[in-house]
């Protein structure tokens, strides 16, 4: 066999829908806008990356969702060892093109000043859900933190708080960064909600308590993602042995085509 169409056969499973379990809460316009790519193309375009062992969606929430809320008893799942070290868990941060003052003033968060030092200390220990930050006039040097919250938390606690911040911050129009661009967006005057990643262990107790976390708290780096493979929905209202087939076929056909390409080197999608 083709060692292409192998690692791919490999990779990918049918799975029920009310088995998988979702790690996060969705986003409304997210979730729209998921449902009408569906009704549009007809076709699950990304496979959703599920951890082999206990089901739970590493990537894919939204899309479990709306194949959910369509009544779809399947889906395609891209399964991994979630525990493999290559798999790394970052976060998304919540930012705003908004002073941080202005983004704080009359709201009912109790807020506390605090060092860069401090701040991230209070995050790596879990005694705050998140820290506003801001570069005064765009320079690390100048930095401002403001420790919402501030507590002594367990996973369950530290979720709430979080949800109940971002409530009471309001109807803010979030941008979801990936941490790593952090810095780029404070030196251009934003205001940034950081917080601490959750680990391995800490995302599949949440899922496994149906106790989700909200929307973008993680960040998953998955090596040799499965994009693109645009599976007929109609596909997943049947038995779970015929998707399979009809998957297997539709793989086949594409790898003896040449529409299977491996790319090893980062790459920018434009949609």
């Amino acid at each position: 066999m083709n060692p292409v169409f192998d690692q791919l056969i490999e990779s990918l499973d049918v799975r029920a829908t009310h088995d998988l379990l979702s790690h996060e809460q969705t986003i409304e316009s997210n979730v729209k806008r998921m449902q009408e790519l569906f009704l549009n193309t007809g076709q699950l375009v990304d496979p959703l990356i599920v951890d082999r062992t206990t089901n739970v969606v590493l990537d894919g929430n939204h899309r479990l969702y709306v194949l959910s809320m369509m009544g779809c008893p399947l889906a395609v799942c891209q399964t991994v060892d979630y525990m493999n070290p290559e798999i790394r868990v970052g976060t998304w941060l919540p930012t705003v093109a908004e002073p941080m003052h202005k983004l704080l003033e009359g709201k009912s968060i109790r807020q506390e000043i605090a060092s860069t030092a401090a701040a991230t200390e209070a995050l790596n220990s879990s005694t705050a859900p998140f820290v506003a930050t801001q570069w005064v006039r765009g320079q690390a040097a100048n930095q401002s933190n403001m420790v919402l919250e501030a507590g002594h938390y367990e996973l369950a606690s530290i979720v709430g708080a979080q949800h109940r911040i971002l409530e009471a911050l309001g109807d803010v129009l979030w941008e979801y960064i990936p941490d790593d661009l952090t810095d780029s967006y404070l030196a251009r005057g934003y205001t940034v909600l950081l917080r601490r990643p959750f680990t391995k262990e800490e995302i599949v107790q949440g899922a496994k308590e149906r106790k989700p976390f909200p929307p973008k708290s993680t960040r998953h780096l998955i090596p040799n993602r499965i994009i693109r493979l645009n599976m007929h929905l109609e596909w997943l209202h049947g038995a779970r042995e015929q998707a399979l087939e009809s998957m297997r076929r539709m793989l086949e056909m594409r790898v003896y085509e040449g529409s299977v390409r491996r790319y090893f080197e980062p790459v920018i999608v434009i949609y």
